[in-house]
């Protein structure tokens, strides 16, 4: 009676027993495997097969009716990864025969690696993936990166399902120091023992922005810098490829090369000849190449140089007598830390200031005066010094008697229209104090405001909200500490809509009369001086080539004599001294100016200069002297509405009557007679 077989399965050169899988083994290995079939009668049958291909069958039957067959496959290779050996046992043609199968699994070293991603060029400061494929290696492989033979860390690793191919991505981050360098991935099998690490590379091909940093001259020291010394500059520019412009920036603006005024660029150098405080500040220098810029850190240029006034010279402070003053001298100056120095000069004599009684303070100094006698005004000037050397002009300040303000001059309407009027007026001098600004609009009709301001910083006013076509009267004074100017009045019509006039200007005038008798008589003087100066003209133009003495005087009888019956004149032109050709124009009595020249004018900081100044005497004849004395700026030469040589204004008067034989050509100077419109002061000319 026949019986199936109880039990049948396999075990490896260890004894265990497999049912799923054998090995893992290596390449050139051999597998030996048993197939046991337990009892069954008739006796069972045992068949190999691998990868269903039968191998045979062969079979020991040992004493407890026990099948014992035996597998041995010698030199494995790659090709038996995975494949199936199936052992089958029968003992009848009734039951199905019974089999065992076991999958052979191995472990591989990689057999090739090859490296994918990653431009020809990289450039430094990108990012740049970079991937390692493995192949034929199992279990996966142990992947190392390196640059040369330093390590790179950082790499994400995946595998395929079989484990046969690996891949090793790298996110790359070129520098300047892996130019020229090798790129490597290496990848080996530690469980494959005695195997060799196999391995891919390239040659990086590394571009870079340019590197720039930025320093001065080798014989330069930075703290040695002095105003009107030279200085340059090196930028030193590490690119690949080579940089093809350099540029060089000043304070955030990038400088251009002006060989007038000392900028030189040279190759990779910046030349700053006969340096100025200006040029104090921050440098850099800039580098461009096809791959980009790249600029070096800021280098600071710190000029130093002798202390320089830092307010517009001269200034005036108008006093009373026995009325404190407080009279700040502030310089600027690199280093700050300065010395001062004060002085009074009042022409008779140069008096020290005790250096305890101003207040220092770095680079200012306060100085309390109170002037107390006639002898107390004058000039106070204020030198200071620091460590690379003495202030070379002094900072000047005229204490002067302080007097009530001028009246504003040259008043302009701008933009008239039938409803506004914008009108502008230049300050006159302001008596040495600081001065405001009255103006009122009134209807000259019925006196109705319209405007009314007594705070204005300065005479310019825009006057809205008027009736078209009315006629406004416009009063503008200016006052100080010590009083009111004396007031100008300006008449204004606003235009009939929809019209609007652009400029209009209005001589000043103190006082205006607006009765068509008086202006007829304006017409009729102007007409008059008209056919005077076209007469004394023609006699110039014969005596004006080369002008002597006599001459002069000719011109200036000649003058007096077609003046003589005249009420009013103005813009009467004759020629002044052959050694100063310019033409003198103006409204004043008939004076003659004579050219004179001040004594040592350096004592007072001031350009040699030549004044003239006429008075009447108690007689009432009129002189004139040269005097030398306190001289400041007229108010008119800062808006530039005269000549600038007659910019300079004698205001105090003092000793020292002169003249000047080197002079002898007199200038003529006209003023309307009694009875004239224009009051107005003759201006003190003086040439420079």
């Amino acid at each position: 009676m026949s019986k199936a077989v109880e039990s049948v399965l396999i075990v490896d050169e260890e004894g265990k027993d497999r049912s799923t899988f054998v090995g893992p083994y290596l390449q050139g290995q051999s597998v030996k495997l048993k197939c046991i079939a337990v009892k069954g009668h008739p006796s069972p049958k045992v068949e190999w097969f691998r990868n269903r291909e039968s191998l045979g069958s062969s079979w020991v039957i040992l004493e407890n009716r026990t099948v014992v067959s035996e597998l041995e496959i010698h030199n494995l290779s790659r090709s038996d990864l995975h494949s199936e050996l199936s052992c089958r046992v029968s003992n009848n043609n009734i039951s199905a025969p019974t089999t065992i199968t076991v999958h052979v699994d191995m472990n591989f070293s990689p057999s090739s690696v090859r490296l994918e991603g990653g431009d020809d060029e990289m450039i430094v400061g990108k990012t740049y993936t970079v991937t390692c494929i493995i192949e034929g290696s199992r279990p996966p492989p142990v992947v190392t990166w390196f640059i040369n033979s330093k390590r790179i860390e950082g790499v994400q690793d995946t595998s395929t399902g079989d484990g046969t191919l690996s891949r090793s991505k790298l996110n790359f981050n070129p520098g300047v120091e892996d130019v020229d360098k090798v790129l490597l991935c290496k990848a080996f099998n530690p469980v494959v023992l005695g195997s060799e690490p196999v391995s891919s590379e390239i040659s990086l091909n590394i571009s870079y922005a340019p590197r720039v940093l930025i320093g001065l001259g080798k014989s330069i020291s930075p703290n040695t810098v002095y105003e009107g010394g030279d200085v340059y500059f090196d930028c030193k520019v590490q690119a690949l490829p080579p940089s093809t412009r350099i540029s060089w920036i000043h304070n955030g603006v990038e400088l251009r090369q002006d060989v007038e005024n000392g900028i030189l660029f040279t190759n990779y150098s910046l030349v700053l000849q006969k340096i100025t405080r200006e040029l104090s500040g921050s440098y850099s220098c800039e580098a461009w190449s096809r791959v980009g810029r790249g600029q070096s850190q800021e280098l600071l240029l710190d000029v130093k140089y002798v202390p320089v006034c830092k307010s517009v010279q001269p200034m005036i402070y108008g006093v009373s007598k026995r009325e404190l003053v407080n009279v700040l001298c502030e310089v600027e100056a690199n280093p700050a830390d300065v010395e001062f120095r004060w002085t009074f000069n009042n022409s008779a004599e140069l008096i020290k200031v005790p250096t305890g009684r101003p207040e220092n303070n770095f680079s200012t100094s306060l100085l309390s005066y109170t002037p107390v006698t006639a002898m107390d005004y004058g000039t106070l000037m204020c030198s200071s010094r620091n460590q690379v050397g003495h202030q070379k002009l002094p900072c000047v300040y005229h204490i002067i008697m302080a007097v009530t303000p001028d009246p504003v001059e040259n008043c302009t309407v701008i933009n008239k229209s039938s409803e506004s009027f914008h009108l502008q007026c230049l300050p006159g001098f302001d008596g040495g104090m600081n001065q405001t600004f009255h103006i009122t609009v009134k209807e000259r009709e019925n006196g109705i405001v319209m405007y009314d301001d007594s705070n204005l910083l300065k005479p310019d006013v825009n006057i809205q909200h008027l009736k078209p076509g009315g006629n406004y009267l416009v009063s503008v004074t200016s006052y100080n500490k010590k009083g009111t100017s004396q007031p100008n009045h300006i008449d204004i019509e606003t235009m009939q809509p929809p019209e609007s006039q652009q400029v209009e200007v209005f001589p000043v005038e103190e006082e205006k009369d607006v009765s068509w008798q008086v202006g007829a008589g304006v017409i009729a003087g102007i007409f008059l001086c008209i056919m005077v100066a076209t007469v004394l003209i023609l006699s110039v133009q014969r005596h004006c080539r080369k002008p002597s003495q006599g001459d002069t005087r000719l011109i200036l009888d000649t003058a007096e004599t077609h003046l003589a019956s005249s009420s009013t004149c103005s813009n009467i032109i004759i020629c002044s001294s052959p050694s100063h050709p310019n033409l003198h124009r103006t409204d004043c009595t008939l004076i003659r100016e004579r050219f004179c020249n001040s004594r040592d004018p350096g004592e007072l900081g001031l350009s040699p200069s030549r004044s003239l100044i006429s008075e009447e005497n108690a007689s009432g004849q009129t002189i004139q002297r040269c005097r030398k004395g306190i001289l400041k700026r007229n108010q008119d030469c800062d808006s530039s509405r005269q000549d600038q040589a007659t910019c300079i204004r004698q205001d105090q008067a003092t000793t020292n009557i002169m003249e000047d034989p080197l002079y002898t050509v007199e200038s003529l100077s006209l003023q309307p007679r009694a009875g004239s419109r224009n009051t107005r002061t003759p201006e003190i000319r003086t040439y420079i």
